[in-house]
Protein backbone atom coordinates (compact mmCIF):
# COMPACT_ATOMS: atom_id res chain seq x y z
CA UNK A 1 0.00 0.00 0.00
CA UNK A 2 2.75 2.60 0.95
CA UNK A 3 4.96 1.50 -2.33
CA UNK A 4 1.65 2.28 -3.94
CA UNK A 5 1.31 5.95 -2.48
CA UNK A 6 4.68 6.39 -3.03
CA UNK A 7 4.87 5.73 -6.71
CA UNK A 8 1.71 7.72 -7.10
CA UNK A 9 3.42 10.57 -5.33
CA UNK A 10 6.94 10.21 -7.75
CA UNK A 11 4.39 9.90 -10.87
CA UNK A 12 2.57 13.42 -9.79
CA UNK A 13 5.99 14.81 -8.84
CA UNK A 14 7.37 14.42 -12.44
CA UNK A 15 4.25 15.36 -14.25
CA UNK A 16 4.68 19.03 -12.38
CA UNK A 17 8.29 19.23 -12.91
CA UNK A 18 7.44 18.69 -17.02
CA UNK A 19 4.72 21.18 -16.74
CA UNK A 20 5.02 24.28 -19.27
CA UNK A 21 5.45 27.64 -17.37
CA UNK A 22 2.54 28.66 -18.89
CA UNK A 23 0.58 25.91 -17.30
CA UNK A 24 2.22 26.25 -13.98
CA UNK A 25 2.23 30.11 -14.21
CA UNK A 26 -1.96 29.67 -14.82
CA UNK A 27 -2.65 27.46 -11.72
CA UNK A 28 -0.79 29.61 -9.42
CA UNK A 29 -2.42 33.19 -10.90
CA UNK A 30 1.50 34.22 -11.88
CA UNK A 31 1.11 37.85 -13.30
CA UNK A 32 1.76 38.06 -17.08
CA UNK A 33 4.42 40.57 -16.44
CA UNK A 34 6.30 37.75 -14.16
CA UNK A 35 5.90 35.81 -17.12
CA UNK A 36 7.38 37.45 -19.59
CA UNK A 37 10.01 37.69 -17.20
CA UNK A 38 10.58 34.31 -17.05
CA UNK A 39 10.13 33.22 -20.48
CA UNK A 40 12.75 35.83 -21.35
CA UNK A 41 15.26 33.45 -19.62
CA UNK A 42 13.98 30.99 -21.92
CA UNK A 43 12.94 28.78 -18.62
CA UNK A 44 10.26 26.38 -20.73
CA UNK A 45 9.28 24.04 -17.87
CA UNK A 46 8.91 23.61 -13.95
CA UNK A 47 12.14 21.90 -13.57
CA UNK A 48 14.10 24.62 -16.09
CA UNK A 49 12.72 26.93 -13.83
CA UNK A 50 14.14 25.08 -10.38
CA UNK A 51 17.37 24.96 -11.70
CA UNK A 52 17.95 28.45 -11.88
CA UNK A 53 19.10 30.59 -8.19
CA UNK A 54 16.88 33.48 -7.42
CA UNK A 55 20.13 35.53 -8.43
CA UNK A 56 19.98 33.91 -11.59
CA UNK A 57 16.41 35.09 -12.45
CA UNK A 58 17.32 38.52 -10.89
CA UNK A 59 20.76 38.92 -13.19
CA UNK A 60 18.93 37.63 -16.23
CA UNK A 61 15.97 40.95 -15.84
CA UNK A 62 13.56 39.67 -13.42
CA UNK A 63 12.85 42.23 -11.04
CA UNK A 64 12.33 41.50 -7.27
CA UNK A 65 9.16 41.37 -7.11
CA UNK A 66 9.09 39.03 -9.66
CA UNK A 67 11.35 36.48 -8.24
CA UNK A 68 8.98 36.72 -5.02
CA UNK A 69 6.18 35.54 -6.75
CA UNK A 70 7.80 32.86 -8.28
CA UNK A 71 9.12 31.98 -4.77
CA UNK A 72 5.85 32.20 -3.19
CA UNK A 73 4.35 29.93 -6.02
CA UNK A 74 6.81 27.41 -6.09
CA UNK A 75 6.63 26.81 -2.64
CA UNK A 76 2.78 26.51 -3.03
CA UNK A 77 3.78 23.43 -5.55
CA UNK A 78 6.13 22.05 -2.41
CA UNK A 79 9.12 23.13 -4.53
CA UNK A 80 11.69 25.68 -4.16
CA UNK A 81 14.65 27.65 -6.19
CA UNK A 82 17.97 25.67 -6.71
CA UNK A 83 20.60 26.82 -3.32
CA UNK A 84 22.64 29.79 -4.14
CA UNK A 85 26.11 28.55 -4.24
CA UNK A 86 28.17 30.41 -1.64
Amino acid sequence: MNLEKTSRAVEESKKLLDQSINEWADAYDISVRTREAIQRLNIATVRDLINHTETDLVEGGCYITNVMAIRGALAKSGLSFKAENK
